[in-house]
């Protein structure tokens, strides 16, 4: 052994026995020939290899002679030292292939890095598949010829699996965001760079090119929308945006223009660091679901249309015996002017012909209540005084089954609502109570309206049979009677009117007998009034 070319000082035990028996193997039997002889470059490469506690080889002379310290020891196994001194090509030859390529780069004078190279090694007492970074670097004398080659050696086996799971993570991520119901879109920077855009995206952008562009370069439209200062916010206050059933018009595959409402989301994508580097944008296509919002409201209005003209054939039969009333007046009233001018008695005709005007004028609300009745359409909210409810819907009720009502009103009770649809739910309610009175002898219909925290309680009360128990949970649904001719629309429809008012409304028996249809509907103070 040289004196002192490799001290063992403050080295780990099992180490400085490595380099003791390292400096004990005969060299001189090997192409290296005796220590003694060794150059003091080769000298040099040797406490290099032993000052490192990373892994580290090298190569020297012609025939490539094997060197390395104890931690690259550990790689080749317990059997490790049969391999110094010996050619490099013999000791590595089960892994040649995938050495060579860098190796003899760096034999010829060309350094070399070879990233994330697999390789079986030894490792907890058996050799195991691993990964290695090999940085190969020549080694030259004083004239600048390559006597050997140094290889510092890192094992990367957990980056390289930790990246092989973020990619897989990765793979898995996008076919979720490629496939995921909704559209997906991502953006770099305050310029809204899209880096990704998913399916859905796509189709609603007539599969436009838009990765690697400027998001509002690519889809111009969206400028004078308004979504571009929607974004531009979302970046520089770093505060998400939500909408709800916006409008967007897009351009079409074919030159023109689609409209689509969407519910969407912003927001921002940040760095480790908090900064904000870009956004999401995350929503549904929720055209179709605006669309049959709509066609539902317009089919509730026909619902309720319908439900209006399909009894002007019973209010047809109200009406003539409404008007016949002040009709007759007029022609009495007319009579008894036509007397009094025979009999120069001009004094006297004030109150017959005030008879006249005022048997008009009822005549012609009765018409107008009908009109109304069956006017398509919702008339626009207004306030509404219940007694003029009440007043208009019994003048559409026959006179005769009036005279078994009795109506108590609390004044004043405002809502704000539609007149004429409050009268239809009250006209209703008191049709179907003297419907279960019909057969009563001294059946009787009251019908309550008093205040009652805020709102406006109405109740119909009968003393008629009831309400079946087992179809109490149901009336109110449609198409559900227990009449041979109803259409069980009726009820129906006034819950659609009650619950469009804001208001709620329910079915009870009374405990003595017959029931009780109430609603409510919140109370309008006289303040309120706009008008």
């Amino acid at each position: 052994m040289i004196e002192n070319e490799a001290p063992t000082a403050g080295k780990d035990p099992e180490e400085a026995a490595f380099i003791e028996r390292f400096w004990g193997l005969p060299w001189h039997l090997g192409s290296l020939g005796h220590t003694d002889g060794w150059p003091s470059l080769l000298r040099g490469v040797i406490r290099y290899l032993f000052d490192n506690r990373q892994p580290i080889m090298a190569t020297w002379g012609s025939d490539d002679a094997f060197l390395f310290n104890f931690a690259f020891s550990k790689l080749l196994g317990p059997n490790h030292e049969e391999g110094l001194g010996r050619p490099f090509c013999e000791v590595m030859a089960p892994e040649w292939a995938s050495i060579s390529g860098h190796f003899v780069p760096a034999r010829n004078g060309s350094a070399t890095i070879a990233h994330d190279v697999p390789l079986r090694t030894w490792r907890s007492n058996f050799k195991e598949l691993r990964y290695y970074t090999y940085a190969y670097t020549p080694i030259r004398d004083d004239q600048g010829a390559v006597c050997g080659v140094t290889c510092i050696c890192s094992d990367t086996t957990e980056t390289v699996e930790a990246q092989r799971q973020i990619r897989l993570e990765r793979d898995l991520l996008g076919c979720w965001f490629e496939d995921a119901p909704g559209f997906l879109a991502m953006s770099d920077g305050a310029d809204h760079i899209v880096t990704m855009a998913n399916k859905e995206f796509r189709r609603l952008i007539a599969d436009r090119q838009v990765i690697g562009f400027k998001a509002f370069e690519a889809l111009p439209e969206l400028v004078p929308q308004g979504y571009q200062k929607v974004l531009d916010d979302v970046f520089a206050s770093g505060k998400p945006f939500v909408g709800k059933e916006l409008g967007i018009s897009l351009e079409d595959n074919k030159g023109g223009h689609a409209a689509y409402f969407i519910d969407v989301v912003y927001a921002p994508r940040r760095d480790p660091a908090g900064n904000i580097v870009g956004l999401i944008c995350q929503g549904y296509d929720v055209t179709d679901h605006v669309g049959r919002g709509e066609r539902l409201k317009a089919l509730q209005s026909e619902l309720i249309y319908l439900s209006r003209a399909s009894a002007m054939d019973a209010m047809a039969a109200t009406l003539a015996h409404e008007l016949n009333q002040p009709l007759t007046a007029i022609s009495n009233f007319a009579a008894a002017s036509q007397q009094l001018l025979l009999a120069s008695a001009y004094d006297r005709l004030g109150t017959p012909l005030q008879a006249i005007r005022e048997s008009a004028l009822r005549a012609g609300a009765i018409i107008k209540n009908v009109r109304n009745m069956t006017k398509k359409g919702s008339v626009p909210n207004s306030i509404v005084d219940f007694g003029e409810v009440m007043e208009g819907a019994f003048q559409m009720m026959p006179a005769a089954s009036m005279q078994k009502v009795k109506c108590d009103i609390e004044a004043p009770a405002l809502v704000l609502g539609d007149k004429i649809q409050l009268q239809q739910v009250v006209m209703n309610l008191v049709k179907n109570a003297l419907e279960a009175i019909d057969t009563i002898p001294d059946g009787t219909v009251r019908i309550c309206v008093t205040h009652e925290g805020g709102k406006v309680l109405v109740k119909v009360i009968d003393n008629g049979s009831g309400i079946d128990p087992e179809r109490a949970d149901t009336i109110f649904n449609s198409f559900v009677t227990t009449k041979k001719s109803g259409t069980g629309l009726g009820l129906s429809i006034c819950r659609a009117i009650v619950e469009a008012h804001n208001g709620r409304i329910w079915a009870t028996n009374v405990p003595t007998g017959g029931a009780s249809i109430s609603f409510t509907i919140p109370h309008c103070e006289i303040d309120e009034r706009s008008f």
